[in-house]
């Protein structure tokens, strides 16, 4: 079966009506795809055999959820239906009608901060029933990057990407529940100035509500095609997800090297996209990152570890 006729099976099974286009959602791909029927209009995520692929029990964790999201008025995407079909686990959902925003204005960027504080709120110690086996926490990132260097040991980025690794240090015993860990300015959904959807779960995993944060800080405060960091952005969405979940004293001494991690498991993971699928653009951003960005953020240390935890910088500076 082709996909076309897996889409066309799908769609008479679960009686979605007949097709009238089919769009991808995806550069570059069609494992993501708008299908509008007479009936709706739906998002089929192809899951295939590789490294994206997908298990039946990690598509039910992720739907548990996208379900305790949208039971907590959360704008989530509904499933309608997980299928498989040979060899493709398939994923039927809800399309949301809105548009990402690269740059959002403070008062968005404040909105969105105070959604991912109720987020984490409502996740805090959550944990799906079914089992989520992809992590991208430091120790997972740790060990996969060793496996690729035993591959590939004389490479020179990879050597000089682990050294920077090692020197990351986060607590385990975090505040946890099960994250998005992926949500950049391109999966929050917008409707003129109103967030209407947060979609892509399938890096969701159990771990400390911090890698999430890292992660939102990474992608929101690094601007001006990622080569400058906005200290003005990382006060506002401090200050608006505090209001709703504040940080531990634990979670404020860990941040920064949260942020740092952040910067080098994605520079990692564009690599990768390089070595195993030649993707020149990929191995350019992975450079930038490691390269360009980690230095950045070791220059602006003191200041983003201030705006982190005031209360500690004004002790250190009465001490001086």
């Amino acid at each position: 079966m082709n996909q076309l006729e897996k889409i066309n099976a799908l769609c008479s099974r679960n009686n979605l009506g007949q097709i009238k286009k089919i769009n991808p959602l995806e550069k570059n791909s069609d494992r993501t795809l708008f299908v509008l029927t007479e009936k709706g209009r739906y998002v089929f995520s192809f899951y295939e055999p590789g490294p994206r692929f997908r298990s039946g029990s990690e598509l039910k964790a992720q739907a548990e959820l996208l379900e305790k999201l949208k039971n907590n008025k959360f704008p989530v995407p509904r499933i309608f239906t997980l299928e498989s079909i040979e060899k493709s686990n398939i994923v039927i959902r809800e399309f949301i009608n809105g548009r990402a925003k690269n740059a959002p204005s403070k008062a968005e960027v404040s909105q969105f901060a105070t959604l991912l504080g109720r987020f984490h709120k409502t996740i805090l110690n959550f944990k799906t029933k079914n089992k989520l086996q992809h992590h991208w926490d430091l120790k997972t990132t740790q060990k996969h990057l060793k496996e690729v260097v035993s591959e590939f040991p004389n490479d020179p980025f990879l050597k000089k990407l682990k050294t920077e690794l090692d020197k990351i240090k986060i607590q385990n015993d975090l505040p946890s529940g099960t994250i998005h860990e992926d949500l950049g300015h391109r999966h929050v959904l917008w409707d003129k100035n109103k967030i209407v959807g947060l979609i892509d779960f399938e890096r969701s995993y159990y771990a400390p509500l911090l890698y999430d944060l890292g992660q939102v800080l990474r992608g929101w405060c690094f601007h001006t095609n990622w080569t400058a960091w906005c200290n003005k952005k990382l006060t506002n969405i401090l200050t608006h997800y505090s209001k709703i979940r504040p940080l531990t004293t634990d979670e404020k001494n860990n941040l920064y090297a949260t942020i740092q991690f952040a910067v080098l498991e994605r520079s990692f993971s564009f690599y990768l996209k390089f070595l195993f699928d030649k993707n020149q653009d990929a191995k350019k951003f992975a450079l930038h990152s490691l390269n360009y960005l980690i230095p950045l953020l070791e220059k602006k240390k003191e200041k983003i570890q201030s705006i982190i935890n005031p209360s500690v910088h004004e002790q250190r500076g009465n001490a001086a």
